[in-house]
């Protein structure tokens, strides 16, 4: 008996043409993802810019109006003058002209984290006046807090009014420095933090990662 050849079976695949169109259209949808990424970044990145600026006008603001610094008014005159209850210092450095115990925000009593209550009782910038200590701290996009208002003087800046900005990526660090005023990590007026716990210290280059990165404005 005469047997039937035996026909090899076809086995589906690409072609090389539908692997080129496989490629495109999963470069086309990374192009996508990382231009939306991109987009989403420097929208947080302006979001960031935006508030530094209301919150450094408010602090202004608030100088003017009262001829006192936001922080380190005295308690009696928070309460006669902005709202009943808002605390206020009340030791021998009240309204001596310098907000004391930053540059990290920590405490209900600390001057640098009573500022932003200050600013809210006066209407100067949105938020519960009564939120006191580390809670305080407005937040930014970037899951970090603008922590304070203090006045002090940082390796490259002169002693003056500063804001610390904490848990800044690296890049965004290096970004508002360069946009600001160039001058590198250690010199102008924003300058680099690593934040540790209730303190920190200078540092001399932005770290990539964000955990520890903070950045000193002068205002």
């Amino acid at each position: 008996m005469r047997r039937c050849p035996v026909q090899a079976r076809k086995v589906a695949g690409f072609t090389l043409i539908e692997a080129a169109i496989v490629l495109v259209v999963i470069g086309l949808i990374l192009g996508v993802v990382l231009q939306g990424q991109s987009l989403i970044r420097n929208a947080e990145y302006r979001s960031l810019k935006s508030d530094i600026s209301d919150y450094q006008s408010a602090f202004y603001a608030f100088r003017d109006r009262y001829n006192r610094l936001p922080g380190d008014m005295p308690q009696s005159e928070v309460q006669a003058r902005i709202l009943d209850n808002l605390p206020g210092p009340t030791g021998s450095n009240a309204g001596n002209g310098i907000i004391n115990d930053g540059p990290v925000c920590g405490g209900d009593n600390q001057e640098s984290c009573m500022a932003w209550q200050h600013l809210r009782g006066a209407g100067l910038i949105r938020g519960d006046p009564f939120r006191a200590g580390e809670d305080a701290s407005p937040s930014h996009p970037f899951g970090g807090v603008l922590s304070s208002f203090f006045t002090d003087a940082v390796t490259g800046q002169s002693f003056g009014h500063k804001m610390l900005i904490t848990r800044l990526p690296g890049d965004i660090a290096q970004r508002l420095d360069d946009d600001i005023d160039g001058q590198g990590p250690d010199l102008g007026r924003v300058t680099c933090f690593t934040v540790s716990g209730g303190s920190g210290s200078t540092c001399s280059e932005y770290p990539g990662q964000e955990d520890t990165t903070g950045v000193v404005l002068g205002l």
